[in-house]
Order: structure tokens, then sequence, then C-alpha cells
């Protein structure tokens, strides 16, 4: 796959699309409006738990920690808080505003979008790529039913987005690149093409599925056996290349999610005015201080395309560790913290990789 050229003649910052956050405006408080996204995410989890326990009980509470100390309890709570966090602090989506404005000094001209679903695309994508590494452990090495895990997966994101469809998040036009307005959009040909979706979406599914099969080959079976203790089944470890085509299918889903959080953000983010080549013109080298100069350095000279995959990759790894971490170690028998950063740390490897490969396709590597 050669690497995607941008479009020529985008938008500026100043005239991109930038849709307005009805929470913005609301009448309350943002610390009481996040309050409220927790409490509703954590009453809907607990609800739907509760409703599926007499169907995903059987598999989940056979490894599930039988007696977790109240560090344990109050750790997964935290982090739970945290994830909503990092979602409601950057500024992740929630659903479609009903009218764009094409440009911000006209405030008189609109254009209805023509789309009204309320699937949320980096709050489920996140959620979904953070979640995995916990979901695929207890479905390949704990014989715990796809279906079981696959409706804990679902309940978690579900309960992550709600609080975002209830509170009025507006969704990003470029996860709507063909309903975006012409000129509103940077790389909307890029994004609505569905070739590139299709193949940036496999690019990624492939990335992971090699990672954990070279983790197989290698390291992984030892150190699963060595830092968990209830470990059940390590058939999956062994299969070799026969098992890479199954492993490619159940890991499309996580390709799409890397997809839509990785790529899409950082293909529609509009040039700044430094991308021009000409570097940061607002950098005099002669009167910068330290800092500046560090900055400029290290930072500076990368385009808003590539800050804009950076960060978000910095975001994806931190989260998915993390989550693994407190999950695995706090939720399953016989785990150790040792063996959850493992296992998350081969994900992580993947993401990186995934990252790598979407600045290569973007042309910015």
């Amino acid at each position: 796959m050669a690497p995607v050229k941008r479009s020529k003649g985008a938008p500026t910052a100043s005239t991109t699309t930038k849709p307005v956050d009805k929470a913005a405006t609301s009448q309350y408080p943002a610390a009481l409006r996040f309050a409220f996204a927790v409490l509703i995410s954590l009453i809907t989890s607990t609800a739907l738990y509760s409703l599926s326990s007499q169907f995903l009980s059987g598999d989940l509470a056979t490894v599930a920690n039988s007696s977790p100390s109240w560090l344990e309890v109050g750790g997964l709570l935290l982090w739970k808080i945290t994830e909503l966090g990092v979602c409601w602090i950057g500024g992740f989506d929630g659903k479609p505003n009903p009218t764009q404005r094409i440009n911000p000094q006209s405030s008189s001209r609109k254009i209805p979008l023509t789309r009204t679903s309320i699937t949320v695309y980096d709050t489920a994508s996140l959620t979904l790529l953070t979640h995995s590494p916990p979901t695929s452990l207890l479905t390949l090495f704990y014989s715990i039913r796809p279906t079981s895990t696959l409706s804990s997966l679902l309940i978690d994101i579900f309960s992550t987005t709600l609080p975002f469809l209830l509170l009025g998040r507006p969704t990003a036009l470029a996860h709507y690149p063909s309903h975006a307005p012409r000129g509103s959009l940077h790389n909307r040909s890029i994004l609505k093409d569905p070739f590139t979706t299709l193949s940036t979406t496999l690019l990624a599914a492939a990335i992971y599925a090699i990672t954990l099969e070279l983790s197989f080959r290698t390291f992984l079976p030892s150190f699963l056996v060595t830092h968990f203790d209830a470990i059940r089944d390590l058939g999956v470890a062994h299969r070799g290349p026969a098992g890479l085509p199954g492993l490619l299918l159940a890991l499309i889903p996580a390709g799409y999610a890397s997809r839509e959080f990785l790529f899409v953000p950082s293909t529609a983010a509009p040039p700044a005015a430094e991308d021009d080549g000409e570097g940061n013109t607002a950098f005099d080298s002669s009167t910068a201080g330290f800092v500046e100069h560090l900055y400029e350095n290290v930072w500076g000279w990368y385009n808003s395309q590539e800050r804009a995959l950076m960060v978000r990759t910095v975001v994806l790894v931190t989260m998915l560790v993390g989550n693994s971490v407190v999950r695995i170690w706090s939720g399953v028998q016989g785990a150790s913290w040792v063996g959850a950063l493992g296992w998350a740390s081969t994900w992580a490897v993947g993401a990186l990789g995934v990252a790598g490969g979407f600045a290569w396709v973007e042309g910015g590597a």
C-alpha cells in the first residue's frame, strides 16, 4: 500500500468546520456535568451487569477474583472515573450537531447534516481498544466463551459512551466525511474513500495480529505460565501460522477502532500556519529562551497531522496499559501485576506499530 497524498487546497484553521458543543453552553458547570457523566456510567454499568449476570456469571465468575480487597475495588472505581475524565477532557465526541457552520465569520450560513446517527466514535473506539487486552486474555487463555467476553465488552462500551450521548457532546465532521460540506473538512476525499477505509482497517488489524503471533512464538507462553497461576489453555499460542487468519479476522474490530481513533483525526487535522514549509515564523532563535528552543526542536517542527497522531497515540497506549493492568490484576484470579503489565505491553507495541503504519500511509513518516 503506497502512501496517500494529502489533498491540495485544504481549508485553513479559520475556515475549518467546528461543531458547536451543546454541553459547553449548558447552564450547568462543567464539574457538575462530569459528575452526572460518572453517575450515569456507573449506574448503567451496574444495571446491565446485574441484568446479564445469569448469562455472564457462569463463565466470568469462574476466573474472577472472588475476594477483592477494598484497595482493588477502589482502584477499579478510580480508574473508571479516569477513563471518563480522559474522554471528557479530550473532547471526544458523542453525537452530531444538527447544523454545522461553513464559515465561523458568517453565523447565518449553515448547512444541515442529513445523518442523525447517535453512534459515538472516539469514545467507543478508545474503550474498545483499551478493553481488548483483558477481554482477549480471558477468551484465548481462560476458555471463556466469546459470547460472554463480547457481552462484557459491549456493556463497558455502552456504559462509557452513554453519558456523552445524553449530554449532547457533538461528533466531529471527520467521522462523517461523506456528509461534510465541500471545503469544510481537510482531506475529505481521503476520509470518504472506501478503499482507504478498508485498507487502513486491515493494516491495523494485521499489525495487531502479527504482533500477537510473534509474541506467541517467542516469550509469551512461558511468561503467561509464570505470572498467571490459574491459566487454563495455551493452545492458541502453539497453533503457528495456521492460527493467524483467525486471529486477523477477530482483530478487524480493533483495526477499525484504531482507524477511527488515530487515522481519521490526524488525517482531518487542518494544517497550521507553520506547515507551509517555512517553519514557525513566530519563533526567533536570537531572542527565544531555553524552553522555546526545546519546544521548537522537540515538538515544533512536526506538522499538525503528525502532532495529532502522536498525541492520540500517547493517549491510546497510556490508557491501554493502565486499563489492562488495573482490570487484570484486580479482577482475574491468580494474575500478578507483572503478568498484566506484560500482556498489556504486547498490545501497546501493536498500537505503536499501528500508529507508525498510519504515519506511513499519511506520508508523514
